[in-house]
């Protein structure tokens, strides 16, 4: 979103944490806090020093350069970013867009926090309330996250917009020939580990793909701790089966251009998972639980399951296995839908009509 705005003319400024790559090539400017050297991680999820060092380092930076730019609009991404630009909201009266890409209800409970889970439910509940209602204008990225906000949590039509993620077609153009198979089939996964993902239904799932096909591969993308996923794939005697890949964003495209079936076993997502908007970008055949099949229909442009149904999971993958004819054509209707529906510069016309509301307030 932010290259595609700078790309439109608008003077673009990110400012995010220590971790991340040079970003000399991008149209926007970046401003990170100071080295935390003690902080590498990478994985989502809420932690002591991110909420005591790191989240107050991004509120003091994004106040000072507030303080300089005196920007129009302050768009803040997820709920640190919200928190972190409520000083400069104040001092400086500049509106703020909150970027709700996920509801803390349902998510709390998957991070280990120390905190009965029904205490964890009611304090995730009051703060998907509260929150939201700190900015000026809340943009949701579901219809899901929108219909919580407003009949839960009694937010008006007015103060709530849907506007999906986007992908960037022109770079999903993948060569599979970079990632050789090192058996025949290879089934996807890319992402975090984290327990929300579904990852043990997915675990489960392969026990019986393997029944059916011995020479089949899990290519895992991560670069979360895998102790505990190879720990229950060595229980379920399929560890021999996962290959894990550490691979760069550029890769990604090839990666996925190499897989006979991308896999999204989470069941419960009211956001939208952005290694699915990936696999229909590029043009992977899809197997999904329905709890976080967002556009996806079944049999039009993935395999939509039950969720929970852990065999109906497997016999899907299977299915798409047997029958590349209909692998191809899933995997290219999702893309279709993905360009024509889940591209930035649309999702970035939306943005800039909320941007020209606030303004002109």
């Amino acid at each position: 979103m932010s290259e595609t705005l700078a790309s439109r003319g608008h003077d673009v400024h990110v400012v995010t944490y220590h971790l991340g790559k040079a970003t000399d090539e991008f149209p926007m400017h970046v401003h990170r806090i100071m080295r935390v050297p003690t902080y590498r991680k990478m994985d989502p999820g809420p932690g002591l020093q991110k909420l005591l060092v790191l989240d107050p380092l991004l509120s003091v930076k994004i106040t000072r350069l507030a303080k300089r730019l005196k920007p129009d609009v302050i768009h803040a991404h997820h709920f640190e970013g919200l928190l972190a630009s409520l000083p400069a909201q104040k001092l400086y009266s500049i509106p703020v867009v909150f970027d709700a890409h996920v509801l803390l209800d349902g998510e709390l409970q998957y991070y280990r926090t120390g905190l009965p889970p029904k205490l964890r439910s009611r304090i995730a509940r009051s703060l998907d309330r509260f929150l939201p209602s700190l900015a000026t204008h809340v943009v949701a990225v579901s219809e899901e996250i929108r219909e919580v906000l407003i009949s839960q949590h009694g937010y008006s039509n007015q103060q709530v917009t849907v506007i999906a993620n986007g992908v960037e077609d022109e770079f999903f153009e993948g060569n599979p020939s970079r990632f050789p198979k090192l058996r025949a089939r290879r089934l996807l996964f890319t992402g975090n580990l984290a327990t929300y993902q579904g990852t043990d239904k997915m675990l489960l799932a392969l026990v019986k793909v393997c029944r059916g096909y011995e020479d089949v591969s899990l290519t895992v993308v991560t670069n979360s701790d895998t102790a505990d996923f190879i720990a229950m794939a060595r229980q379920l005697e399929v560890d021999s089966h996962i290959d894990f890949v550490d691979c760069d964003i550029d890769d990604l495209p090839d990666m996925i251009a190499s897989a006979d079936v991308a896999l999204n076993p989470r069941t419960r997502c009211p956001g939208t998972p952005q290694k699915l908007l990936n696999y229909m970008a590029g043009a992977a055949p899809i197997v999904s639980f329905e709890g976080s099949a967002k556009y996806l229909k079944n049999d039009e442009n993935a395999l939509v399951i039950e969720d929970d149904d852990i065999d109906a999971f497997a016999n899907g993958i299977l299915c798409l296995l047997r029958n590349e004819t209909k692998a191809r054509y899933l995997g290219r209707t999702a893309q279709q839908f993905a360009r024509e529906n889940l591209n930035w510069e649309l999702n970035s016309r939306a943005v800039e009509r909320i941007y020209d509301q606030l303004i002109d307030n």
